[in-house]
């Protein structure tokens, strides 16, 4: 997915309506956990810049703004379910190698 980086590098003035959809698709079906907060945080902050250039330019861009926030919140239940995925594998980690250090002192 090196070419959706490459989007965001282009669009740092200007998130283009595909630019914000290619990070945001880019954010939804990231599977390496350590990639996807960056992932999600990426297409937040092109999102608010589209957002904010919408707001400053002529025309009615409803669609757009309304396609921005209905992602805004999309992302915000990526993060809730990633995040209510990720910590109870990591508390089950922490409790194995808990078991694991006792274990010996018990075979004894």
């Amino acid at each position: 997915m090196g070419s959706v980086v490459g989007i965001a590098e282009k669009h740092t003035a200007s998130i283009s309506y595909l630019g914000w959809r290619a990070l945001y698709m880019a954010a939804l079906f990231e599977t390496d956990e350590e990639q996807a907060s960056q992932r999600i945080t990426e297409a937040k902050m092109a999102l608010a810049r589209r957002a904010h250039e919408l707001f400053h330019s002529p025309g009615d861009h409803a669609k757009e703004r309304s396609e921005i926030e209905a992602t805004v919140q999309a992302l915000h239940a990526l993060e809730r379910c990633r995040t209510a995925l990720v910590r109870p594998m990591v508390v089950r980690t922490r409790i194995e190698d808990a078991i694991a250090s006792i274990e010996p002192a018990c075979a004894d």
